[in-house]
């Protein structure tokens, strides 16, 4: 009765789904089909009819007790599904920065070796052809790259000085 019709004690708000009430009078309509059995055993076990008869009195208490308990710990649990999605945002937040980071440390290192190499050719477009050589640890195309204008910067002073040589 309380389930179909709501009871403001137990904080049950009427069911309207015509569905949901179909099923609970076919429960009812069974229930009372079992009811008779039920009594004809508890007739012969006064004790068994003892203790329904104690949770039928108490049962308003002790679902008030049940539902108290729920609501504590789905209160706890809020508190730690906020908690964990707290650490979780900081946990990429570092991640974010880190991972930012990370990819300034990695451009910068590809693209200064670039720019000393453009640099360097900038400088020998304009007519600079007696320079020191680059010095490029990386073993990479950047790393390559150095080599090579290295090898051209001494192809260069080697015509240079040749150049000077035939002009003398």
């Amino acid at each position: 009765k309380g389930l179909a019709n709501g009871d403001s004690e137990l904080g049950l708000q009427r069911i309207d789904d015509p569905e949901t009430r179909k099923q609970l009078a076919t429960f009812k309509g069974n229930w009372e089909k079992y009811k008779v059995s039920a009594n004809a055993i508890f007739e012969k076990l006064p004790v068994a009819f003892q203790a329904t008869d104690y949770i039928s009195s108490n049962n308003i208490p002790l679902l008030k007790a049940m539902n108290s308990a729920v609501q504590a710990l789905a209160g706890n649990s809020q508190g730690k599904i906020t908690s964990m999605v707290n650490t979780e945002y900081m946990i990429m937040s570092v991640l974010f920065v880190f991972g930012i980071a990370f990819s300034f440390i990695i451009i910068r290192a590809i693209t200064r070796p670039l720019g000393e190499v453009s640099g360097k050719m900038n400088e020998m477009a304009a007519g600079s052809l007696q320079q020191d050589k680059i010095s490029i640890k990386s073993r990479d195309e950047v790393g390559m790259l150095g080599d090579i204008f290295n090898q051209l910067l001494g192809s260069l002073g080697q015509l240079v000085q040749q150049a000077k040589a035939i002009s003398k």
